[in-house]
């Protein structure tokens, strides 16, 4: 079965087999519903359970009013579910999204991709491998957003609200290629939720857990700001995946059963 977003079924199909039965027989029914337009396209992380080092599969909840999707008159919304995707910005400005549900991190390189003119390294989450991670943020780049007159707390606001962006919002190079200065740049979106398996289907929506305390929807608190020093300036997020091993005791598969993302806060001293 083929659905729209909204639930309306567009197209049925039922594929028989017919041939001769001289005992008796079990008879088996599949149903599968198929979104309009859905991709069919699947990172390969493992099947059914994640393998170690294969990346994890993200998804965001989409609210979509129906009067954009032509029911006017209605002032009701739909609730789906989109895999991740990154962004791929041209050399010539034009975008073109790959939908490939991973969900990428800063991993070396300068922050500040737009106003620094240089990307930053960005790299998958990846299912088992504990990893620490980053990029460099120079003084003399914060300090475009700041004037002289401005008091330390002041200051220290804007330094975080440029660091809360680069977490929110990761453009990076993502390939040996690209790290040699072609410069093709990927903007990737943070998931809200992630997959149970890397094989869930985006209209299940039991097989997809919430990220708890996701900072896309939690401002950070405001730092303060006294002789060159931030006090309780963001500097960081730690992200935890937690899984079980599902399934038979000879053959166990990885399954994520939840995942939360908190700010990490730190004291700087910044020689202005």
């Amino acid at each position: 079965m083929t659905y729209e977003v909204i639930g309306t079924i567009s197209q049925f199909e039922v594929h028989a087999l017919i041939g001769s039965v001289t005992g008796t027989f079990t008879q088996k029914y599949e149903v599968e519903f198929v979104q309009t337009n859905a991709s069919d396209a699947l990172p390969m992380s493992g099947n059914p359970g994640y393998l170690i080092g294969r990346p994890i599969i993200g998804a965001k909840i989409n609210v979509t009013d129906l009067s954009s999707l032509g029911y006017l008159g209605n002032t009701g919304s739909v609730t789906t579910i989109l895999r991740t995707s990154n962004m791929k910005l041209s050399i010539k400005g034009v975008k073109q999204q790959l939908s490939n549900g991973v969900w990428n991190i800063l991993a070396g390189g300068s922050c500040g991709t737009i106003l620094q003119g240089r990307g930053h390294l960005v790299e998958p989450i990846r299912f088992g491998e504990d990893v620490y991670s980053g990029c460099t943020l120079s003084l003399s780049f914060l300090e475009q957003f700041t004037r002289p007159e401005m008091d330390w707390t002041t200051r220290c606001v804007q330094y975080q609200n440029i660091i809360w962006e680069n977490l929110l919002n990761p453009i990076g190079i993502t390939n040996e290629e690209d790290r040699k200065g072609l410069g093709i740049n990927f903007m990737s979106n943070k998931p809200d939720l992630l997959a149970i398996w890397p094989i869930s289907k985006i209209n299940r929506s039991s097989e997809w857990v919430p990220i708890q305390n996701l900072i896309n929807n939690n401002f950070p608190t405001t730092p303060r700001g006294l002789n060159g020093y931030c006090y309780q300036l963001l500097i960081g997020q730690e992200i935890e995946i937690q899984y079980a091993r599902f399934g038979s005791m000879i053959f166990p598969q990885n399954q994520i059963i939840g995942a939360k993302c908190n700010y990490i806060y730190g004291d700087v001293f910044f020689m202005v």
